[in-house]
């Protein structure tokens, strides 16, 4: 519901229990794409964690560490390193602004000669879902809300061919779309994703 949430707190909860300022989001949080871009870009002025606690609100040395070696272990860095070469799957994942994992989904693809699946399958799965619509929110009313459900789970079943997939569930409902596959008279997009 729209409308203004007021939060009360005591005084002295306020003045000695709460920090003056939130945590800053990079301080605790993912650093992948921020490493990736020190280590493509800012290379010639030193090691990526220590250009990162130049910054005005630096990650800790603990998220740098584990980013770094994450990074490292999906093949995004050479090495675990501050002075790591980025590899393809680094580039990608910064250039298209997806996780290393669907970069990876995009170079064995092309390797495998289905490079167009690869970034179909990448695409679909980063932007989640496509059959978690309709809801209440999106379809008010019970009676249409039931029938778009209905229409969604159908079209789900045909696409999905017992492969219990999301991402080749996507992959079967692009190729559907391409015209493909034969579509069955009850799939409709517009109602898989709702008005």
């Amino acid at each position: 519901r729209p409308g203004t949430a007021l939060r009360l707190y005591p005084q002295r909860v306020h003045d000695t229990l709460m920090p003056a300022y939130d945590q800053a989001e990079m301080a605790d949080g993912n650093t992948d794409r921020v490493l990736i871009a020190c280590h493509l870009f800012l290379w010639e002025f030193g090691p990526s964690d220590q250009l990162l606690k130049l910054t005005l609100s630096p990650p800790s040395t603990m998220c740098i560490l584990k980013s770094t070696a994450k990074l490292a272990n999906k093949a995004a860095l050479w090495n675990p390193l501050p002075t790591a070469q980025v590899l393809l799957p680094g580039e990608l994942a910064l250039e298209f602004q997806v996780d290393i994992a669907l970069a990876r989904l995009v170079i064995f693809g092309q390797a495998m000669g289905f490079m167009t699946a690869g970034i179909i399958l990448a695409a679909c799965h980063k932007q989640g879902d496509l059959f978690e619509v309709p809801t209440r929110k999106t379809t008010p009313d019970p009676e249409r809300l039931r029938a778009a459900l209905t229409d969604s789970f159908k079209a789900r079943a045909l696409l999905d061919n017992n492969l219990y997939s999301d991402p080749l569930t996507n992959l079967q409902l692009y190729a559907a779309w391409l015209g493909r596959r034969p579509l069955a008279k009850y799939i409709s997009l517009r109602k898989a994703r709702a008005v």
